[in-house]
């Protein structure tokens, strides 16, 4: 079996000292299935990491975000055994949006929420937990 190497994006959108994270709970087979995540996706065809993740905030939340705003602020590199799934994800934080956030993809996530980096969901994507965490407050 070939493994191949996916490119996903993670955005953090910050506002008010919250971060923005959808809760995960719909489509079958999900790795991230009940869980709260940052707002992402994988990239497709030869899409580059910043147009993935523009395209990815306003399926997902109808958000517009600011291009010139957005920070990377790291990558994983993260192998699922169980599902032979290798990807890498660049971690981007934002706070310049126009719009409200709204759940635009029913069949993936039920709703959205408003998290403050020392109230944390417990089922939080781990990635997303250290990223917030960390680069919120050693970072901004």
């Amino acid at each position: 079996m070939s493994l191949t190497m996916k490119m996903t994006t993670l955005c953090y959108i910050e506002k008010d000292g919250k971060y923005l994270m959808l809760h995960r709970t719909k489509k079958e087979k999900d790795i991230n299935k009940n869980k709260w995540i940052g707002v992402g996706g994988h990239a497709e065809g030869t899409e580059g990491p910043e147009d993935c993740l523009l395209r990815e905030v306003k399926e997902e939340t109808n958000l517009d975000i600011c291009e010139d705003d957005l920070s990377l602020r790291g990558v994983t590199n993260d192998f699922y055994s169980q599902t032979q799934k290798h990807y890498i994800t660049l971690h981007f934080f934002c706070t310049k949006f126009v719009g409200t956030p709204q759940v635009m993809e029913k069949d993936k996530c039920v709703c959205w929420k408003w998290f403050d980096v020392n109230n944390l969901p417990e089922n939080l994507l781990l990635s997303n937990q250290n990223f917030i965490k960390k680069c919120s407050l050693e970072c901004l």
